[in-house]
């Protein structure tokens, strides 16, 4: 049995979006709440509150929990996850970010 979610395409223009509306696509997709995010990523779910609503950034290491994460759901290879999520954060802090 496959445990996976259906494959979900992530917009064309991904490196478009800043990172909480990153995370918020992926979250939506899944159906997870912030609570059952923060858990898998292992942080508190005020810090992952403060990811959604553009109030910061994750540090590396929980961008690459929440990069693994996605790609094991999803079925996407890694290194893709990891390209957008950074390209998101970098949307973010060229924005004016945080």
């Amino acid at each position: 049995m496959n445990s996976k979610i259906p494959m979900y395409t992530p917009p064309d223009i991904h490196d478009q979006l800043p990172f909480r509306a990153w995370l918020g696509r992926y979250l939506g997709a899944t159906g997870w709440s912030q609570t059952m995010l923060a858990r898998s990523v292992q942080v508190s779910p005020k810090t992952a509150h403060s990811w959604l609503t553009g109030c910061s950034l994750p540090q590396l290491g929980a961008i690459l929990k929440i990069c693994r994460l996605f790609s094991a759901l999803f079925g996407i290879e890694l290194a893709e996850m990891i390209i957008q999520a950074t390209d998101a954060a970098q949307i973010t802090l060229e924005r004016g970010g945080c």
